[in-house]
């Protein structure tokens, strides 16, 4: 990991380390029974594996367990999709997946009183250390990187988070990869070869404020400045993606 990261991680540390141990967990009873909810929660927490905790994983905050009983394992959760894939942004976005239940309602098919909201300070947490991976991953590659961007922004801007800064650090990056791959994502969105898409959850919604965000960077004024100051050096770098920004701009120039 690198300093962006580890100082993410401790504010997650730090942020979720102050929540007590829950002392029973709500679950749906046709999914899990009451002695494996139990034992779950006897365990400590250091101990728990990857296995142990997938309920958390693929059912939280739907089938096992409110938000303010499964929010103590996030650490957990962080430590072990990165000594188990070897990158933290491989097992984050199954934490995003529950946050954003959680955030975006999508929770309608079961009782309101299942919900509990997940705090500012929480979700401000997450979404630093989302944008520290991202960047400390795109720090450490040389190759169009647009696809990973996509995936990445998708959860990122669905977090009710400000996505603006961080989309002008990746325009205005200092390694031309970033700066490339940023602006071929751009002209991807802009033909409508790629969407934002609800990989991670149904009812994938944007937050209003970064809808707007991006509504301004695809408005075809916009999109065809960004792209035309640099197609030929990322054409030069790059041929492979000559198809693609030309799509782009058949399709702002209508």
């Amino acid at each position: 990991m690198g300093a962006r990261v580890d100082k993410a991680m401790a504010e997650v540390r730090k942020v979720f380390g102050r929540r007590p141990k829950p002392g029973t967990i709500w679950y749906c009873p046709q999914c899990y029974r009451e002695d494996e909810v139990k034992a779950f929660i006897a365990r400590p927490v250091n101990t728990l594996s990857e296995d142990d905790l997938r309920p958390i994983f693929w059912n939280g905050c739907t089938c096992f367990g409110r938000w303010n009983e499964i929010a103590y394992y996030v650490p957990r959760l962080l430590e072990v999709a990165q000594h188990n894939c070897g990158s933290l942004a491989l097992g984050l976005p199954k934490l995003f997946l529950v946050a954003a239940r959680v955030k975006l309602n999508n929770m309608l098919m079961f009782p309101e009183e299942m919900e509990t909201e997940m705090d500012d300070v929480a979700r401000t947490a997450l979404f630093h250390l989302g944008q520290a991976i991202l960047e400390d991953d795109l720090d450490e590659t040389d190759e169009d990187s647009s696809w990973s961007l996509l995936k990445a922004l998708s959860f990122l801007t669905a977090f009710d988070a400000p996505i603006e800064p961080l989309l002008s650090r990746l325009e205005q990056s200092e390694r031309f990869s970033t700066r490339a791959s940023f602006r071929i994502l751009i002209a991807k969105l802009a033909a409508g070869t790629e969407t934002f898409d609800d990989f991670l959850v149904s009812n994938w919604s944007m937050a209003p404020e970064n809808q707007s965000v991006f509504d301004q960077l695809l408005a075809p004024t916009n999109a065809l400045k960004m792209l035309i100051d640099h197609v030929d050096e990322i054409v030069e770098r790059w041929p492979e993606s000559e198809e693609e920004l030309n799509q782009a701009f058949d399709r702002l120039a209508l």
